[in-house]
């Protein structure tokens, strides 16, 4: 595991802090941002087995939600990364949620236990439709209600749109192991 928490964090005050979480098949990561000086405080990333039964990983997952020290207090607002290669983009125009489940299985399978999210882009004209296994949105939901659920892809896709606009000539590459 990683861990680095700068002296400056104190539990008495997440009130102003901005939780970030990323979790996946394999492994689960803390970031908290003080968003009053807008300085990162929190790093913790959890690995796991990803060679391991996922329903072990959904364990893992709820333990660390119950009892990881870093994210027992209220927060100024939480958002989840969801880490999957199961997504697809879709154009806004003919992106409706009535049809989502149809956009998504014409590229992707669709399990039983998945539920479909979406989030709709700032800076293109497309929605990230992706699908997360309810045994993990869950709890997570259960533990930040406010929480909102984004696909891992989403804060590369908005900068690299976001700097490519200011900076035409430039390229960006997303590369992502342990998949398959």
């Amino acid at each position: 595991p990683i861990k680095c928490i700068d002296e400056t964090f104190d539990y008495n005050s997440t009130l102003s802090y901005h939780l970030s979480i990323q979790v996946g098949m394999d492994g689960f990561t803390i970031c908290i941002l003080n968003s009053i000086n807008n300085k990162y405080i929190a790093l913790k990333h959890i690995p796991f087995d990803i060679k391991i039964n996922p329903e072990i990983t959904f364990e893992k997952i709820e333990s660390i939600l119950e009892k990881e020290e870093l994210i027992q207090a209220d927060f100024k607002s939480v958002n989840t990364l969801f880490k999957s290669d199961k997504y697809t983009l879709v154009p806004d125009e003919l992106f409706e949620v009535k049809n989502s489940r149809l956009f998504f299985e014409y590229n992707q399978v669709l399990s039983d236990l998945d539920e479909l999210h979406y989030t709709p882009s700032k800076n293109s004209k497309a929605i990230t439709l992706f699908s997360i296994p309810n045994q993990i949105a869950n709890p997570i939901l259960s533990k930040f209600n406010k929480s909102k659920i984004y696909h891992n892809t989403t804060p590369f896709i908005e900068k690299s749109i976001e700097t490519g606009m200011a900076n035409p000539d430039s390229d960006y590459f997303f590369i992502e192991f342990g998949y398959h």
